[in-house]
């Protein structure tokens, strides 16, 4: 029996890692390389009209599970108000002919920006205000070097790591491209590549890999291309981890995955407190919960008493976090409005 649950576990985190670090990209990526050309007229009118109906459930869920003069609750659902207006926005932009393209520039410049910083923050130790590592007065008093990390615009390597991995389709070679604007996104993604290693971002950079697997069968690369690029990536991960890292041999992405994924049946390592996070969230939000939800920061809020040691105080996952906090038809309504 135990045997049993500790392949099923296996294959959860499995199906959760890839679902979190990879799936929220799936469309983007699609839409990016232009194998499919979504008619936003079609749903526009189901996204505003989704928007609303989610905006409604979740101050009925406030009054229903007493959040409703709670401050975390009060500006978790302000926070999805701005995000709500932001989405709209852009919905109403891309109706501008050309638009689209422009919104697509502006993200990649900002990715471009965001993995400079980066840079710069690895190299100098400088953070910016919104970081974690971001002290005047420690700083100053501290005989040791400041962390070779980066956070970017975010509080802490995750967030900055997640965000990069997301948007990292934006810059997958494109069969047809001129050679030269290939090349540059190549170094830009050797950039996050570099920049993730740093952070130890193992995960992700596992997702922009997948993500990269995925791309070339659906853009139908050549196989010398996709040599190549295995190769490449192979020494330039070897190199970053010996000279940069100082890591041992025998350390790398394969080896490190496999050791994430190893500490499940170990019940050791983050891949299995993710995961333990991930299954209580799930089991809870509908034993608990009922489908219904936990209302916005209803989740956080029912993580508080656990063993932080074992669960995490946080969702960290986009899809468990809607499912927990809103229900099962928000979540359901928003996945099949996402991938279409």
């Amino acid at each position: 029996m135990n045997q049993i649950k500790q392949k099923t576990d296996y294959i959860l985190v499995t199906a959760l890692v890839l679902s979190v670090f990879f799936g929220a990209s799936i469309s983007f990526g699609f839409r990016v390389m232009g194998i499919e050309r979504l008619s936003f007229e079609s749903l526009e009118k189901s996204f505003l009209l989704l928007l609303l109906i989610w905006f409604l459930y979740a101050i009925f869920l406030m009054f229903f599970r007493g959040f409703v003069s709670d401050k975390d609750a009060i500006r978790e659902l302000l926070q999805l108000v701005l995000q709500f207006f932001v989405a709209a926005s852009v919905l109403l932009a891309i109706k501008v002919e050309g638009m689209e393209e422009k919104i697509i520039q502006i993200c990649k410049f900002s990715i471009v920006v965001l993995s400079a910083i980066g840079i710069f923050e690895i190299m100098t130790g400088i953070h910016l205000p919104t970081s974690s590592y971001f002290n005047v007065s420690a700083m100053a008093n501290s005989t040791s070097n400041p962390p070779s990390v980066a956070t970017g615009i975010f509080f802490n390597e995750n967030d900055y790591c997640a965000c990069l991995a997301l948007f990292s389709p934006l810059f997958f070679p494109q069969v047809g491209k001129n050679l030269s604007v290939n090349i540059l996104r190549m170094i830009e993604l050797s950039l996050m590549e570099f920049i993730l290693l740093k952070d130890d971002a193992i995960i992700c950079l596992f997702g922009i890999f997948l993500g990269l697997v995925f791309y070339s069968v659906f853009a139908t690369v050549k196989y010398r291309w996709l040599i190549a690029g295995g190769i490449y990536a192979f020494v330039l991960e070897k190199t970053i981890m010996a000279f940069s890292l100082k890591r041992g041999a025998g350390k790398g992405l394969s080896s490190e995955v496999k050791e994430q994924f190893s500490g499940v049946n170990t019940q050791t390592g983050s891949a299995y407190v993710r995961m333990h996070t991930y299954i209580k969230e799930f089991t809870h939000s509908i034993s608990e919960a009922k489908g219904l939800g936990f209302g916005p920061y209803g989740v956080n809020k029912f993580l508080t008493p656990f063993d932080h040691d074992y669960v995490l105080s946080n969702p960290h996952s986009l899809w468990l976090e809607l499912i927990a906090n809103y229900g099962v038809l928000i979540f359901v309504f928003f996945v099949t409005i996402s991938f279409l």
